[in-house]
């Protein structure tokens, strides 16, 4: 057991701090998701209002090349979890029977266990951030790297495996779009003022959900309810937005938020999760 999981069990067999607590989550979460989980397993009520939502490529064709052409690779580099499932699901349309390159890198656990259910063993760095997954990856000087990720993604990381002289091919393996469905529920949810924290997981779910919102009820929203980030990325989301980041996942995984969310309200009135004064 892993010391996120060992915390997260402390939390629940000695006390539910999230009780009276209403946590929105604004990404799709299937029933077994680990963060409604987590929260719902330490007393929170968890609302979920997907504000993103997820989109095959424009074009399957530059995918379908990369994979076709798996051998070639020197290392593949996964910064999510959704980036496997689309390539995994794509090789299997083609018909193709992947074998991983000899070197594999997932950004967490949650994307090292998506390839480990496909026979691929990935290393990963400590802080779960895309952009160190480029000071794992070691000599890639003339390497080809395969790197599928949603159309939106962030630049830095292929930018810094270029920097290392890698032939990087950034493929679009998934498109990451608004879902308006939520629109009009997520106004009254505004409205409600029973909302104590919004779990944001990407810069995605951020942009889309502020964008959804008129400046109102975003007042209204955060009037009461504390913004939690699950890193450094998704806070600066935050606050380009204009909203305070008030808990931030010391890493960038979804256990680690939800301990995160749990210390804050925990913690005594008037501190952050880290323990500094607001």
């Amino acid at each position: 057991m892993d010391c996120q999981n060992r915390e997260l069990v402390k939390y629940r067999v000695f006390r539910k701090p999230l009780t009276g607590r209403t946590i929105l989550l604004t990404r799709p979460e299937g029933p077994a998701g680990p963060l409604a989980d987590g929260l719902r397993a330490l007393g929170a009520r968890v609302w979920i209002v997907p504000v993103i939502r997820f989109a095959p490529p424009a074009s399957w064709a530059r995918l379908d090349a990369a994979l076709r052409r798996m051998r070639l690779y020197d290392a593949a580099v996964f910064a999510s979890a959704r980036a496997v499932e689309s390539v995994f699901s794509r090789a299997l349309v083609l018909g193709l029977i992947l074998s991983p390159p000899r070197r594999v890198f997932a950004v967490g656990p949650a994307t090292a266990r998506a390839l480990r259910r496909r026979g691929w063993r990935a290393a990963m760095p400590g802080t779960h951030r895309a952009e160190d997954l480029a000071t794992i990856t070691g000599q890639v000087r003339g390497k080809r790297i395969f790197l599928p990720r949603a159309k939106e993604g962030r630049d830095i990381l292929p930018r810094l495996l270029r920097a290392q002289e890698a032939r990087v091919d950034v493929v679009t393996s998934y498109r990451t779009l608004a879902d308006h469905n939520g629109a009009r529920r997520l106004r009254r949810i505004a409205d409600s003022g029973r909302v104590h924290a919004v779990a944001f997981t990407s810069g995605s779910t951020v942009d889309c959900l502020l964008e959804q919102l008129p400046a109102a009820y975003r007042r209204r929203l955060f009037n009461k309810a504390v913004a939690a980030s699950i890193g450094p990325a998704t806070s600066a989301a935050l606050e380009r937005r204009g909203v305070k980041t008030v808990i931030e996942a010391p890493r960038a995984t979804m256990l680690s938020l939800c301990g995160a969310i749990a210390r804050h309200f925990s913690a005594a009135p008037g501190l952050t999760a880290s323990g500094r004064s607001r």
